[in-house]
């Protein structure tokens, strides 16, 4: 008697399972991850025990790609799976549900292997949150991904405000850099852009702004952010030394995250031997140990902050030209940028720094044919000699010393096979397709793809930008 009332009641709640499908609009999906609506917020996730069947079950175990509302996706064995559960049934070590975990889902019924959406009663939804480090993690996200999904996640691009979320969802942008014009409204006309921006991406959007104080503010130059724009650093120290260093940088850092910024593309990390240097305005000036006292407080600061650093210009932009208007050759030698150029670089690596832009200066001492950006050996260095394991940017693809170089349609291409796991540029449509092209004809390997989204996957993951 007793299994016949449980039988009747599993036969009841499958029906109200089933209406509650039906009555919602699913559009039919094929064998590949594309966009989803994913609740920003969720509340803490508490099993209630006496939800669970206490009788037989049958249970798959896949990596979480999806949690809304009411349903959660896993992918087990390249297959997708869309059950439907309140968070009740959700039984989990975190207080949020975190794209790429395991997790077994116990249900009652027959999965129907024909459909992604199931109608089976769940009974309970474990999810493995306690060991898996960000590594495993984002290659367990990376298993779920297509070649183009990858691609994408390579890109940081200029923001276009007319296409920004067209071209997230289509080419699967990876991050966004926002210009002076894209702050000239309201603070929550910006917010409320960035919110956009962020809920068109399927595997979160770093969104970045220029904003080192003094003659580079993108954000603060605006009155509706700060009464007056963030001062260099030179004239912070010289005010106040470090402890207004700090102070500045946590408020900077704090103005970001309330926009919903999540990389500020800075500290300047270069040591320029003479004041008429183009970068020394925007540099700490020519001292390389206080540069890279400097560079450590503020790479701690943001850290501490949660929002993510990048020092530039790798390997050191010394007292080199413009490269926005042409090519700049740095004829110093090797010993030189250890003893000097590189102390500051070190320095923020050892202070947990997660990304290193690379400039486009030719450095004659380690590659006296190809611009920094685009040099096998500059970034050996990097890699071996500093044992930097970040995500490793190239400067503005879309500048003069590069595009006087080599042909657009090439220089995508030869930035990944350089080992730049991101392509900071304004023209990615056209580096997509021939990035695209290439690993198409095996110019670029998979797993060379593969290891640059790990990086970019992992650096989402610390900052919390996939969550």
């Amino acid at each position: 008697m007793r299994k016949q009332i449980k039988l009747l009641i599993y036969i009841l709640i499958s029906i109200i399972v089933c209406l509650s499908v039906v009555s919602c609009d699913f559009e039919p999906r094929d064998n590949s991850v594309t966009e989803s609506s994913v609740s920003e917020e969720h509340e803490s996730y508490v099993f209630d025990e006496s939800k669970e069947s206490d009788g037989d079950f049958e249970s798959i175990s896949g990596i979480i790609i999806d949690k809304s509302d009411g349903y959660v996706r896993l992918i087990s064995e390249k297959v997708i799976y869309k059950f439907y559960s309140d968070d009740s049934r959700i039984k989990s070590g975190s207080t949020k549900f975190i794209l790429g975990y395991e997790a077994e889902v116990r249900y009652t019924g027959e999965l129907d292997k024909t459909s992604e959406n199931q109608t089976v009663f769940v009974s309970k939804i474990i999810v493995d949150t306690e060991y898996n480090s960000y590594e495993e993690r984002a290659k367990q996200i990376l298993d779920t991904m297509s070649t183009d999904e990858k691609i994408g996640q390579l890109f940081l691009v200029r923001c276009y405000p007319d296409k920004a979320v067209e071209d997230i969802k289509n080419l699967y942008i990876g991050g966004l850099v926002l210009f002076a014009s894209d702050f000239n409204k309201s603070p929550d006309e910006v917010k409320a852009d960035i919110k956009k921006y962020k809920s068109a991406a399927r595997f979160g959007l770093v969104v970045s702004a220029d904003e080192e104080g003094g003659t580079v503010v993108r954000v603060s130059r605006y009155p509706q952010f700060r009464k007056t724009p963030f001062l260099s650093p030179q004239k912070l120290y010289k005010d106040g030394g470090f402890k207004l260093i700090k102070s500045d940088t946590a408020e900077k850092a704090e103005l970001l995250i309330s926009l919903g910024i999540n990389v500020n593309l800075a500290p300047v990390a270069d040591v320029p031997s003479s004041k008429n240097s183009f970068i020394y305005q925007r540099s700490f000036g020519t001292d390389a140990a206080l540069t890279s006292k400097y560079i450590a407080e503020v790479v701690g600061v943001n850290r501490e902050k949660g929002i993510g650093s990048v020092l530039k210009h790798f390997p050191g932009y010394g007292d080199n030209s413009d490269t926005h208007i042409g090519f700049s050759f740095d004829n110093k030698s090797l010993s030189v940028f250890r003893e000097r150029d590189f102390l500051p670089f070190k320095a923020g690596i050892a202070a947990g720094v997660e990304a290193v832009m690379v400039s486009h200066n030719t450095v004659t001492s380690m590659d006296d044919k190809n611009p920094a950006s685009l040099s096998k050996a500059v970034h050996g260095i990097l890699r071996d000699e500093l044992r930097f394991d970040g995500v490793i940017i190239t400067d503005d693809l879309s500048m003069d010393a590069v595009k006087d170089y080599i042909k657009p349609e090439e220089v995508g291409v030869r930035a990944v096979l350089a080992g730049n796991d991101v392509i900071c540029t304004s023209d990615y449509e056209l580096l997509y397709d021939s990035i695209k092209e290439a690993v198409e004809n095996g110019d670029i390997s998979e797993e060379r793809i593969n290891e640059s989204v790990i990086r970019v996957l992992v650096w989402k993951l610390k900052l919390k930008i996939i969550d």
